[in-house]
């Protein structure tokens, strides 16, 4: 017969997830979102034309493991979003402008 070892409620709710979820990965938080904001001005980081209207992933969301900042993000327009999710060169060009912002920091 096992043994009855009881433990407390407080012990059984404590939350031991160790990675973050997938919406920690992916969510700025709002002085990320506002130093983000900041240094785009409102306008697209692309095509410098445009209302900026969107936020783009510079590394794709599954692939990091901690919280995002607002480096790892461009804020365009929603057709320059389009082109840097769906074109091998808009994701060059989302590489290239990340190691810009390294350079600047």
């Amino acid at each position: 017969m096992l043994p009855f070892n009881p433990y407390p409620k407080s012990v059984q709710l404590y939350n031991n997830r160790q990675k973050l979820t997938r919406r920690q990965r992916s969510e700025l938080t709002p002085k990320e979102d506002k130093r983000l904001k900041d240094r785009s001005g409102g306008i697209c980081e692309k095509c410098k034309r445009l209302r900026a209207v969107e936020r783009a992933h510079i590394e794709r969301r599954w692939k990091s493991e901690r919280r995002p900042t607002a480096e790892d993000f461009v804020h365009l327009c929603k057709g320059c979003h389009i082109y840097c999710d769906g074109s091998a060169e808009g994701r060059k060009w989302l590489w290239e402008f990340q190691s810009s912002l390294v350079g600047r920091v």
